[in-house]
């Protein structure tokens, strides 16, 4: 006998968000939840997650033989997320330059930095799609952020921030 939906694609489930920590545990400003051992303390609760409570990001450190405790020990996240020659192509290959992204050349960190969030986000969860964000592990967020420094006299990190919904 014949199925009438055997011929019809299977449905597939979107990146999922990641689970929020546990209500009334107080992250910021310790490392107590990360079990990583890589992650530092954040100033936003949000950013207060280890790459091993996410999903998405552990199924990346064991997909295709790859085993690390780590998402910043990946192969890979060198090469997408820190790479300033992968950073560049993304930047232009994203439109980036075209919604008025565009810095200064003294800005290139920040510009990069920025890049390479979005490049992990795509790397371990899929396109998201607008206005859909999902803050990064303290760890992944740190290493980033230490490869792409601010500069200037007065640098000011954001930290992760919800889309405007506007």
């Amino acid at each position: 006998m014949m199925n009438p939906f055997d011929m019809e694609p299977v449905l597939e489930i979107g990146p999922q968000l990641p689970q929020q920590p546990p209500e009334g545990i107080e992250r910021v400003g310790h490392t107590d939840w990360c079990n990583c051992q890589s992650c530092l303390p954040m100033t936003k609760v949000e950013e207060c997650r280890c790459c091993t409570e996410i999903p998405a990001v552990v199924r990346k450190m064991t997909d295709n033989g790859v085993n690390v405790t780590c998402i910043t020990q990946h192969p890979g996240f060198q090469g997408v997320c820190l790479n300033p020659w992968v950073l560049q192509v993304a930047y232009h290959y994203h439109g980036f330059k075209k919604r008025g992204y565009v810095d200064p050349e003294e800005q290139l960190p920040n510009k990069y930095r920025y890049v390479a969030y979005r490049q992990f986000t795509l790397w371990c969860h899929g396109r998201l799609g607008k206005r859909r964000r999902i803050p990064l592990p303290s760890c992944a967020a740190n290493k980033i952020h230490a490869a792409f420094p601010e500069h200037g006299q007065n640098p000011i990190y954001k930290g992760f921030q919800w889309p405007n919904l506007l």
